[in-house]
């Protein structure tokens, strides 16, 4: 029986590591509905006063 030599071990080996998940630079989904729900909020509360100094 022949023994494989290190690159053969390391190809191998190599050949079945899988790949991390690539980072994509963007938020995580909780926290972009977070700071759309914080926005929506704000715009909400700026049109109350807005509407409640005009009338």
């Amino acid at each position: 029986m022949a023994r494989k030599s290190r690159k053969a071990k390391l190809m191998e080996r190599a050949g079945s590591v899988q790949d991390p998940i690539p980072e994509t630079g963007s938020l995580p989904r909780p926290a972009v509905f977070f700071i759309i729900a914080i926005v929506l909020l704000l715009l909400g509360v700026t049109f109350g006063i807005v509407v409640d100094v005009v009338m």
